[in-house]
């Protein structure tokens, strides 16, 4: 077997000569003979149009391509595009950046608060690396921050120390094992500091910190569930309503994560139980229960209004 471009052979089979049933697997990127079964070649590049859009305009199903970064719901008008001052070489461009390039170059073409969070995710990102921390804490972390800045809550702390807050925050949240010490000692912080900040942070922005939680968890949950599409925004909006509504007050956010995918799920076409749910989610299936009995009485004021339920009721508890 080898590495091939699909459009550079003509493939025929050593052990079936004469053999014209050979397909390609567009999904695996293999050539197979459908004769015998043998590969003939892996990994080949597909040269085809793409079969689905990128575009934010869903109605231009023309534009099929998958030019530029990930979405990423933290940055939805920044252009992060970079504009070079060396070529392909490394060397420096003759003249340099005309003007309208360096404006654009400095960030000009953004908002003062874009501008920080751009820079707060990409320090937020280097300090997780330090620590080995996931995608969900970084999310989370830039989100804690941009609630932070928003209502000036450490105004005149160190930056660094806010960043490092936010990431302790954040895997506080996300039951992520990581002390306050492993933090300090990945960044040369000092412990105090970061102690200080969490407890201002934590008593000020307390329902920020869970509802930031239960969004990252709500759609970590939904992928292992395999729910997707706007069922998924219908979990969040549900969730945020309980959080807003007081109605599991002090609960964990997995708690209030599992009551909203059991609610939202059980007015849809693909109900989950609550075995299900709470395997994925990792508590107990009676917690999960005590919890539901207990928003039942108002499920109605949790549903989303622009959520089209298929059952008229939820199950009683």
């Amino acid at each position: 077997m080898h590495n091939a471009d699909a459009d550079d052979f003509e493939y025929e089979c050593p052990r079936c000569p004469g053999n014209k049933r050979i397909i390609e697997n567009h999904k695996t990127g293999d050539v197979v003979c459908l004769n015998c079964g043998l590969v003939l070649a892996e990994r080949i590049v597909d040269r085809h149009s793409e079969w689905r859009t990128f575009s934010n305009d869903d109605g231009n199903r023309d534009e099929m391509n998958r030019v530029g970064a990930a979405y990423d719901p933290r940055f939805t008008n920044v252009v992060s595009t970079r504009i070079s001052s060396t070529d392909a070489q490394g060397r420096k461009v003759r003249g340099g950046l005309d003007s309208t390039s360096l404006r654009i170059q400095t960030g000009n073409s953004m908002s003062r608060t874009e501008r920080t969070m751009l820079q707060a995710a990409g320090a937020v990102t280097e300090m997780c690396d330090k620590l080995g921390l996931s995608k969900n804490v970084v999310d989370l972390a830039c989100s804690i921050y941009n609630e932070i800045i928003t209502g000036q809550v450490l105004r005149g702390k160190n930056v660094k120390t806010i960043y490092a807050t936010c990431i302790y925050a954040a895997c506080k949240q996300l039951d992520v094992p990581k002390s306050i010490k492993e933090i300090c000692d990945a960044n040369d912080l000092k412990r105090s500091g970061i102690s200080k900040a969490y407890k201002f942070v934590k008593e000020r922005v307390p329902e920020k910190l869970t509802k930031a939680a239960t969004d990252v968890y709500i759609r970590q949950y939904c992928h292992k569930l395999a729910l997707k599409g706007p069922i998924v925004d219908a979990m969040s909006t549900a969730s945020e309503n309980i959080l807003a509504r007081g109605h599991l007050g002090g609960r964990n956010p997995k708690t209030i994560c599992a009551v909203s995918i059991y609610l939202i799920s059980q007015l849809s076409s693909t109900p989950k139980s609550f075995k299900e749910i709470a395997t994925v989610i990792d508590i107990g299936e009676q917690t999960v229960r005590h919890a539901y009995k207990d928003i039942y009485p108002n499920w109605g004021e949790v549903i989303p209004t622009n959520f089209a339920p298929v059952s008229a009721s939820p199950p009683p508890p």
